[in-house]
């Protein structure tokens, strides 16, 4: 079982841990974004610190529609307490997590400031 919360602004917030080349480890609070397919963004200084290995280029469309291409890296997630590699898209900003990340889990959300965010796995 993974826990966040809801925050000030309405958004549902978890923290995960990320691993990179020779063990490097951040814990980083995520913003679920259900919008997004993908399975993370992270800011480039993040990238750069745990040393990500490239994994090439990734096609996406923002939300306002327009179409870009963004640098994407391998790395692993710590997820319903196992390691799962993560294609992870470089972007600006607030690291957002994606449905590729959650598919196979249940997700809770008690919309209120300081709410319980619950994600839970989905037996096979």
């Amino acid at each position: 079982m993974i826990r966040g919360q809801v925050g000030p602004y309405r958004e549902a917030l978890i923290e995960i841990e990320v691993t990179g080349s020779g063990a490097r480890r951040l814990s980083l609070s995520f913003l679920l974004d259900t919008g997004f397919a993908g399975y993370l963004t992270l800011p480039p200084e993040v990238i750069r610190h745990l040393d990500l290995i490239p994994a090439g280029r990734a096609a996406g469309e923002l939300a306002n529609g327009a179409q870009f291409e963004f640098n994407s890296y391998f790395a692993t997630v710590s997820w319903h307490d196992r390691p799962r590699l993560a294609l992870a898209l470089e972007a600006n900003g607030v690291p957002l997590l994606g449905t590729s990340l959650l598919w196979g889990s249940r997700v809770t959300l008690e919309m209120q400031t300081g709410g319980a965010v619950v994600i839970d796995e989905i037996s096979p």
